[in-house]
């Protein structure tokens, strides 16, 4: 995942640009999802750092774009997904979110910006580095 990109009409990346850079580094099964900095990779390497280090140069020589990048594996998405709590993308009339915190941003960086959680209408309950949001 890579923050900061295609948001508010900055750090524009266009992702058939960022597919094609990625299957050039040597990745397969390169895909990516609407224009959200989201890509999806297989990699013969299970070694997080180097990839996250791989992936930031890579894109910053390509495109001269400094973004924070993280590196899921698939067993560690697949466990982050499987603490979605019960309560999450249930109710039609609210809106859900997940929100990954990159570093360097903290998770407490992230609740000072969710601010105070309205217990009438909100909820939020943290797993590592997401958490599950559900507000009107």
């Amino acid at each position: 995942m890579l923050r900061w990109i295609n948001v508010g009409g900055k750090n524009k990346l266009a992702m058939p640009q960022l597919k094609a850079l990625f299957e050039e580094l040597g990745f397969s099964d390169v895909s990516t999802y609407i224009n959200s900095g989201y890509l999806i990779f297989s990699s013969e390497s299970d070694d997080v750092p180097q990839l996250i280090s791989l992936c930031q140069t890579a894109i910053s020589e390509h495109f001269g774009l400094e973004l924070p990048v993280m590196v899921l594996s698939l067993k560690k998405l697949q466990g982050l997904v499987d603490t979605t709590p019960e309560w999450w993308d249930v109710a039609h009339d609210t809106i859900h979110y997940v929100i990954f915190v990159i570093p360097p941003m903290q998770a407490s960086q992230v609740m000072e910006v969710i601010g105070d959680i309205k217990p009438d209408y909100e909820k939020i309950a943290r797993c590592e580095e997401i958490f599950f949001w559900s507000a009107p």
